[in-house]
């Protein structure tokens, strides 16, 4: 083989040796950014399992308290007010008089109906004797029959009459207004006084149709008045159909209030128990969002690999029924593996590694 192309030889095999050179530092420098990329991915996080146990929601609303009933007690006969309660503002049994009204000529047209049926009555009797004796006819007897039943209803319509000159309270009651005054003439219909039922207190509110299906009759109530005063109730009404302006539902509470000292017309936060659900309890710190400005936690699959899922905050641990520490979601499984601690380094698809949480107490 001659010089030159023992020479070409060589250059070849040096510059085949420079390549594979090469191509080996280029795949150890993509084993080692596969490497650094995958140690990015799986980041480690520290995790807890959490079991949903049964809650009892304490829903916090804000209502009004309302009388049971609300009267304007009214006249049923025409005349002037001779006397008036004088127990306005104060408790009032039923049947007390609030409004009196002048007798004039109408006891003297009881005294006339009453005179009236006794005559009816002697002539009814005389001609049952002439009909023994048989000198009545039938038709007679008939007669005087039905002008005694006349005088009979004719007493007692002008009785009824003399009763309604007292106006009287038709129940219990606070005498909130004492309309009619000793001097006014009054018609049929006028307004003598306004009364109000305030045993039991109610206690209205209204709720979004959301949260219509966690509400069920007699759930036991709490109810927060602006004075401090706290006092327990019981769910009576669930509205079937929307106020048209606000699509909401009315709701009543009642309350016992027997000294009526309750008024009406107060404003009212109310706590009240819904059906029970199954929830977690976690740390408030643990609550995320979303790309969307949607409120969940991260959580770790089976395979490891992190999932964002939404949540509904159930209770806070303020006020209401119960105190509670941490707060109470639901919308997790019943079985979770919930991210403690490095959740806010982590997102939804990425696989990490991950350290259980043997502590006690919640991160």
């Amino acid at each position: 083989m001659s010089p030159q192309r023992i020479n070409l030889v060589s250059a070849f095999a040096l510059a085949g040796l420079t390549l594979l050179w090469m191509a080996s530092g280029l795949l150890a420098q993509n084993d080692v950014q596969d490497s650094q990329v995958k140690e990015r991915q799986e980041f480690k996080v520290r995790v807890k399992d959490s079991v949903a146990k049964e809650f009892q929601e304490s829903l916090k609303l804000y209502g009004l308290t309302e009388a049971e009933r609300e009267v304007v007690v009214r006249a049923e006969v025409a005349g002037a007010i001779t006397g008036v309660s004088d127990k306005e503002g104060d408790i009032i049994d039923e049947g007390e008089v609030l409004c009196r009204i002048a007798v004039e000529d109408r006891a003297l047209r009881v005294k006339e109906a009453q005179a009236q049926l006794e005559k009816a009555k002697l002539d009814y009797e005389g001609a049952q004797k002439l009909k023994r004796d048989g000198y009545q006819s039938a038709s007679t007897i008939a007669d005087t029959k039905a002008q005694l039943d006349s005088a009979i209803a004719n007493l007692d319509d002008r009785r009824r009459q003399f009763q309604k000159l007292q106006i009287k309270s038709p129940f219990r009651a606070v005498l909130e207004n004492q309309i009619g005054e000793p001097g006014d003439l009054v018609q049929l219909g006028s307004e003598c006084a306004l009364v109000l039922d305030l045993d039991p207190i109610i206690i209205s509110a209204n709720v979004s149709a959301t949260l219509l299906s966690k509400l069920k009759l007699n759930e036991q109530a709490v109810i927060n008045l602006p004075s401090g005063k706290k006092i327990d109730g019981q769910l009576r009404f669930i509205a079937k159909r929307a106020d048209e302006a606000t699509r909401s539902y009315r709701i009543e509470i009642e309350s016992p209030n027997e000294n009526m000292q309750v008024a009406a017309g107060l404003s009212a936060q109310v706590f009240l128990r819904a059906s029970p659900v199954l929830a977690h309890q976690i740390s408030s710190s643990l609550l995320a969002l979303n790309d969307k400005g949607q409120v969940g936690v991260k959580i770790l699959n089976n395979e490891s690999v992190v999932e964002f899922v939404r949540v509904h905050i159930l209770a806070d641990g303020e006020g209401g029924l119960e105190q509670n520490q941490g707060i109470w979601v639901s919308g997790l499984p019943a079985n979770v593996r919930l991210i403690v601690v490095g959740q806010e380094y982590v997102g939804p698809g990425q696989k990490v590694v991950y350290e259980l949480n043997t502590d006690e107490q919640e991160v």
